[in-house]
């Protein structure tokens, strides 16, 4: 099997960086004292891609324990592909629906040999190790990833939502609108990654 770390002519410096953090969790830890953190959004998406090959090129065959902490009102699209990314990453996922800290502190206490956790960034969460492997990428490095590796995603990407929260507080981004087609665009073509949020109402 060809090494996804550095195995491709074609991969970026900040993929090799992203793979090669995963890869060296999964060599520091047990399988069973990893886990992610999954809302089904891009970012997290890319690195349930990422950890799905780093386990195959390790031999690792057991799911990966994930927490969803579900927001109030999800849309239906969100919670219907985390269902089914359970299948396609090899994810074991818990869905909480507490406040983010509550969800974790009783994730980690139902599940007491987790360690680390991949993905989560908030300073406010419990005492356990947080690894965000692609911190730095930005949002069209994001996307480039997705489409280059043929990676599935919600479905609301493709009518022009490009950030995710609930129902109440996330719309389409009108920067994707085409007026002469009287459509959204998808999200990877949005032009300026500061536009990420301009969906978004707090």
């Amino acid at each position: 099997m060809i090494s996804v770390i550095g195995g491709s002519e074609e991969m970026t410096e900040y993929e090799k960086n992203g793979y090669s953090i995963i890869k060296k969790i999964f060599q520091d830890y047990a399988s069973e004292e990893i886990s992610l953190s999954f809302n089904g959004g891009k970012d997290c998406t890319v690195i349930a891609y990422m950890i799905k090959k780093v386990k195959e090129e390790l031999g690792i065959r057991t799911a990966t324990k994930s927490l969803y902490i579900k927001c109030r009102s999800p849309f239906k699209e969100v919670d219907n592909f985390v269902d089914s990314s359970a299948k396609y990453f090899n994810l074991d996922i818990e869905t909480k629906e507490l406040s983010m800290k509550q969800s974790l502190e009783e994730f980690i206490n139902q599940n007491k040999k987790i360690k680390v956790i991949i993905i989560g960034t908030h300073k406010d969460w419990p005492c356990i190790l947080r690894v965000h492997p692609i911190l730095h990428w930005n949002y069209h490095q994001i996307w480039e990833f997705i489409l280059k590796e043929n990676i599935p995603y919600c479905n609301l990407y493709d009518i022009g939502y490009t950030s995710l929260g609930s129902t109440f507080n996330t719309h389409q981004n009108p920067q994707l609108y085409d007026e002469e087609r009287k459509e959204y665009r998808r999200a990877h073509e949005l032009i300026e990654a500061k536009d990420e949020r301009s969906g978004r109402y707090s």
